[in-house]
């Protein structure tokens, strides 16, 4: 009895000494400040990597592995709903994925998705759904929103960022863009050849300033209208680059998902008119990127 038993319990040590030099199934390993750092902030507009809440999104509905090779099946697929999640999840997955696949396609209809889902998921008809303050995937939908609207226009040859209205196709239907021809004034100019704030590399300036908030943040050049004066505008150079900001304003956003039409009013805005804008009530500040126009407006000069 006593050989059977230390021959039980030699095995039983062999058995936890072998498991001692092998990574378990599951388990921890410690990370350095920088790689913590970066998995608490990672998204599609970091690394091109997806955030964990929507990587959870699609772990729970067995869809990580087909996306890989199957992007536009599998946001065709959430696009028609999940039971097992809330409509802010889903709506933030959608948001990042369709931003995802854009940027690896260059799918512009899939860069304006995007751009509608984040809408969707930031300001959302029921109140009690609007994303807490504290959400990281607040601010991340929040540019994914400004950066949907840029590259969503973005003619490929000129980079220009061409604000026209228009019907926009979209992978799941439609998208009606309004826009008054007065929108491009200002003053006595016309304000066109847009580029993003974003694509432009700033040098030669200590600091670069950026107002955050919501809407597309551009740099745009002014054409003098003929025949127009004003007081107020004679020492403005024609080389002048003028910060604005596109604002796509959607109309029952929520139904216009389930039945594949939204409609919109693409709005501009210059920081000598108007620093914020009301959606469902709210009052969210515009996005300017002042460095950007400055810089571009002392370029070769």
């Amino acid at each position: 009895m006593k050989s059977s038993w230390r021959v039980g319990w030699g095995l039983f040590l062999a058995v936890f000494i072998l498991l001692q030099g092998c990574a378990t199934p599951v388990g921890v390993r410690y990370l350095d400040l920088k790689e913590a750092n970066r998995q608490l902030t990672e998204s599609v507009l970091s690394d091109d990597k997806l955030s964990a809440p929507t990587l959870q999104i699609l772990n729970r509905s067995g869809l990580a592995k087909k996306f890989q090779s199957q992007p536009a099946e599998v946001i065709a697929a959430l696009n028609k709903g999940i039971p097992t999640a809330r409509e802010a999840d889903r709506l933030f997955a959608l948001a990042e994925l369709s931003f995802l696949h854009a940027t690896k396609s260059g799918n512009r209809p899939y860069f304006l998705s995007a751009a509608v889902y984040a809408y969707a998921f930031l300001f959302p008809q029921d109140a009690g759904s609007i994303p807490d303050a504290f959400d990281p995937r607040l601010r991340t939908a929040v540019d994914i929103y400004n950066q949907g609207i840029a590259e969503g226009f973005t003619d490929k040859e000129s980079k220009e960022v061409r604000l026209e209205a228009g019907t926009y196709k979209l992978p799941f239907g439609e998208l009606v863009v309004r826009i008054d021809p007065n929108e491009f004034r200002w003053g006595p100019f016309r304000m066109d050849h847009f580029v993003a704030a974003s694509r432009l590399g700033v040098r030669g300036l200590r600091n670069d300033y950026r107002w955050p908030g919501i809407g597309s943040a551009l740099v745009a050049s002014l054409k003098h209208v003929q025949g127009e004066q004003e007081a107020a505008f004679t020492r403005v150079p024609p080389t002048l680059k003028m910060a604005a900001t596109a604002f796509l304003q959607l109309e029952n956003v929520e139904a216009g998902l389930r039945d594949g039409r939204l409609e919109g009013k693409l709005a501009l805005y210059t920081t000598l008119e108007n620093t914020s804008v009301s959606v469902g009530g709210r009052t969210v500040p515009l996005e300017f990127g002042l460095t950007s126009a400055l810089a571009y407006t002392l370029e070769g000069s």
